[in-house]
């Protein structure tokens, strides 16, 4: 099981990206928030960090993949995140400064309605790549591991997606 476990749950994070289903694209980051659980568990058990630093060296290739991954999604996710941020600030701005009370009661509600629904999906979102990027900070954090991400093929894709989380925040 040590040793089966780690490749499989790398190998559903890459995975789940086609599944077919008519909201994947979504789905996707459900699957993958459970997968992140499982892998920030194991990771402390005696023999896990082991197993995935030999699977990294031996199947860099899945890794690569897996990295890939791990890095979109934290891209999309925050960039989400940034987003949903900005519409629910827009609109407490526009309830401080008594702009929303002007406007028409049927707009309001559309409004206000919008309103929540950017709060839940923010949640949500935060929670997402919350994970992702704990899964980044403790796998770049070995040394071993952190070697997928300093591949040469990486270094470009890893530092565009730090200088936009710093652009942004």
């Amino acid at each position: 099981m040590i040793r089966e476990l780690p490749n499989a749950l790398v190998r559903l994070y890459v995975d789940v990206e086609h599944t077919g289903d008519a909201n994947q694209f979504y789905a996707k980051f459900s699957s993958r928030h459970m997968i992140a659980l499982l892998l920030k568990y194991i990771w402390n058990i005696p023999g896990y960090t082991e197993t995935i630093r030999s699977l990294c060296r031996s199947n860099a290739e899945q890794y690569l993949a897996f990295i890939n991954m791990i890095i979109n999604d934290a891209t999309y996710l925050l960039d989400e995140v940034f987003e949903k941020l900005s519409e629910i600030k827009e609109f407490q701005e526009s309830e401080a400064n008594g702009s929303f009370a002007s406007l028409p009661e049927e707009t309001r509600e559309e409004r206000a309605g919008a309103f929540r629904q950017a709060e839940r999906i923010a949640e949500s979102v935060c929670s997402l790549s919350n994970e992702t990027i704990t899964m980044i900070k403790y796998l770049t954090a070995d040394d071993e591991v952190q070697r997928i991400f300093l591949r040469p093929e990486m270094i470009d894709r890893v530092a565009a997606m730090l200088n936009y989380f710093l652009l942004e925040l």
